[in-house]
């Protein structure tokens, strides 16, 4: 993902000759998308006890148990099963997807010679 984006920041950089002002933008999105990230997550994790559950303390985990069990239940239900699979497949799927556009960025900068 790194590689990616310094491509993408270094043709930025190039399009207007060195400037690095639509780069800082680049970043900025970047940091304003990752704390967006972030506060839904916590936010969630306040909020539901599906996420909040990791947070829990081995004595909570004890204690509501019941709930657990129930979520889990709940997830592999029959109806639920089938959307959580096909989610999974799609997550894995963009994962490989990123970690060959990685690869062929890298080897297009050694093909190229512009490596760092």
């Amino acid at each position: 993902m790194t590689i990616i984006v310094s491509l993408i920041a270094g043709v930025l950089q190039d399009r207007d000759e060195n400037n690095y002002d639509n780069v800082t933008i680049l970043y900025v999105t970047l940091a304003a998308g990752s704390v967006v990230v972030a506060g839904i997550m916590i936010a969630l994790g306040f909020a539901t006890d599906f996420i909040g559950q990791l947070q829990w303390s081995r004595k909570k985990r004890v204690e509501n148990g019941h709930i657990i069990n129930a979520k889990k239940q709940e997830f592999e239900s029959e109806g639920h099963a089938e959307k959580h699979k096909k989610l999974g497949v799609i997550n894995f799927s963009a994962v490989i997807v990123l970690i060959l556009g990685a690869w062929v960025a890298y080897f297009w900068g050694l093909a190229t010679k512009n490596t760092y």
